[in-house]
């Protein structure tokens, strides 16, 4: 990929920080206040957020930063500036340390700033280039300017006694002493180097190239391989981290070469699957392969990206293996494709929305579903009663209520079985709750209100999840929309009938001859029901019909054991197998390794 169509690092974080934004907003006056006052909190405090971001600033911001204000005093170039100024205002021991009212403290408190202030904040290659002549122009004009200290020796020498009792700069061999001793050691010895220019090259006169003679070496591009570093939530106990150990699954079905880079998802999630450990980095410089997979939200990719700076992306193919619910993508996160080259759609869903917003190359690739990690578990050790049939629902809460509409799956359960059916049951594994949050209280209230209702509110290792999946009879998902709808493919390769809702990635694979879709209305998404989607996106999702899906209920519980269900499995796995989309993968990859080494 090149960089130049690449999103820059700066303006990924300015993406991400929409907190900083906000609050910044608040007392601008226009956008470019805004982002001038973005770059301030980027100098001040984002560098310490984001260590690996490696943002490069252009000469017209470095310009803004360092240029002397208006109605301060000035001298050769150099003066209070924007940097300096909210230094003082973010920083109380400076009004303590300099007194800007006093010509001496004004002039002491210039010397600390780039004597030492810009070093101890790694700002010191941010310095624009008129600045860096200025601290390099002579601060006296009794002889040539070759002859006498710059600036920058002079604040120097101002911060430091036993360089002022050395060099009296009053007179011509202090001046000159002050001169040679900065030049020969004293830049070093301060660590000042960043701050004084290079000597000018020496003048090499114009050879002619022999033809045939070898070009001088460059920075080539990597020339793509089979190979693959995937690269995600690798740990993390949620569904997009799932993805990513499912794609391991392919590449090792398919002899496909990876390396997993994990990415921490957020300490408030649990990261106890250590599954992938022996693959795993949080190297980048360990990552061998010349083609990047990101097994994330393109969201997260960005934020990757922000994090950990263009070295993971420099040089490599970018792939995002993208999921997204909705038929219509933020319009705020388009930036979002730039820093990939490609992306793959786990659905024909996500391929028509994605098709539709980005002119990079859009590639249906299916996730793999594999239930191989399956811990058989007795319904009595989950909790659950013995004799009753079971419809089960798994979803996160973090996975926002709005999409997932478990409220609709207990309506529904209701509608379909009356309470003085107690022979069916309805059981809601949920994770990630809140217990001070209003949404939570009030689902446990309906929860309660059916006892035949059993709520899971924990999370359980993948092992205990899936022998969840098999120890129940049925599934059910009455969601708004999914991207692809993994728990339900789960749960038809274990033989269990899926009622689920007949709207978006999960019509890949369930239609009336494979399970028991659910007819829907087309609705908006109203504000707030789900991350970074706002009125100008136009978002719309499914309402299930309820009535239809307590009908679908029904006669999922009549087909539940029946040689139908058997034949689920199958059908599931030839279509979604991690050998079938192992096999997927390379012939893709191998493609593109093909053209390229054409070219």
């Amino acid at each position: 990929m090149s960089a130049a169509t690449r999103l820059s690092p700066l303006e990924a974080v300015r993406l991400l920080r929409h907190d900083v934004v906000a609050a910044l907003a608040a007392t601008a006056d226009t956008d470019t206040d805004n982002e001038q006052a973005f770059l301030l909190w980027w100098m001040l405090a984002g560098r310490r957020e984001y260590p690996a971001t490696d943002v490069t600033l252009s000469e017209a911001q470095r310009r803004w930063l360092f240029e002397p204000l208006a109605g301060c005093p000035a001298t050769g170039g150099l003066g209070m500036n924007r940097l300096l100024r909210a230094l003082f205002a973010n920083r109380p021991d400076l009004p303590r340390a300099f007194d800007l009212a006093s010509p001496v403290g004004y002039w002491d408190a210039l010397g600390w700033f780039y004597t030492a202030g810009l070093f101890e904040l790694g700002l010191a290659d941010c310095v624009d280039s008129l600045t860096l002549a200025a601290l390099a122009g002579p601060a006296f004009t009794q002889a040539p300017a070759a002859q006498q200290p710059s600036w920058l020796m002079v604040l120097l020498w101002r911060r430091h006694a036993k360089l002022q009792a050395v060099f009296d700069l009053q007179l011509p061999t202090g001046r000159a002493g002050l001169l040679a001793w900065f030049t020969q050691r004293g830049a070093v010895q301060f660590g000042l180097q960043a701050l004084v220019p290079p000597p000018a090259p020496p003048v090499v006169p114009v050879q002619t190239v022999a033809s045939g003679a070898a070009p001088a070496a460059g920075h080539a591009q990597a020339v793509p391989a089979l190979g693959v570093n995937l690269i995600g939530f690798a740990y993390g106990e949620l569904g997009i981290g799932e993805d990513l150990r499912m794609a391991v699954q392919a590449c090792q079905a398919a002899g496909v070469p990876f390396k997993v880079l994990n990415i921490n998802p957020g300490q408030h999630l649990r990261q106890a699957d250590r599954w992938l450990a022996r693959h795993c980095t949080d190297d980048i410089a360990a990552l061998p392969h010349a083609t990047n997979i990101f097994c994330l939200t393109g969201f997260d990719t960005l934020r990757v990206y922000a994090e950990k700076g263009t070295a993971l992306f420099d040089g490599r193919h970018n792939i995002g293996w993208w999921p997204w619910e909705l038929p219509v993508w933020p319009q705020r996160w388009a930036a979002a494709f730039s820093v990939v080259d490609e992306v793959w759609a786990a659905t024909r869903f996500t391929r028509a929305m994605f098709a539709q917003v980005t002119d990079k190359p859009v590639t249906l690739m299916p996730l793999p579903v594999c239930v191989g990690r399956l811990k058989p578990t007795s319904r009595r050790t989950l909790g659950l009663p013995a004799k009753r049939f079971l419809f089960l629902f798994v979803f996160d809460f973090n996975s926002y209520l709005a999409r997932k509409n478990p409220q609709a799956v207990i309506a529904a359960f209701g509608r379909a079985f009356p309470a003085s059916d107690s022979g069916v049951g309805l059981v809601l594994k949920t994770m990630n709750s809140r217990p001070d949050d209003p949404a939570w209280t009030a689902f446990q209230a309906a929860c309660a209100a059916d006892p035949r209702i059993t709520l899971i509110d924990r999370t359980l290792d993948r092992p205990q999840v899936l022998g969840l999946v098999q120890a129940c009879d049925a599934y059910i998902s009455l969601h708004r929309a999914e991207g692809f709808g993994r728990t339900l493919a789960e749960a038809m390769l274990l033989g269990k009938p899926v009622v689920a809702t007949n709207f978006s990635g999960n019509t890949d694979f369930l239609d009336r001859n494979s399970g028991y879709p659910v007819r829907w209305a087309r609705v908006p998404v109203a504000a707030g029901d789900y991350p970074f989607v706002t009125s100008d996106d136009g978002a719309w999702w499914a309402e299930p019909d309820l009535a239809d899906a307590a009908r679908q209920m029904r006669a999922a519980r009549g087909a539940a054991g029946s040689e139908w269900a058997l034949q689920l499995p199958a059908q599931v796995a030839e279509r979604f197998s991690p050998a079938v989309i192992g096999q997927r993968m390379r012939a893709l990859l191998q493609a593109r390794c093909d053209q390229a080494l054409k070219r």
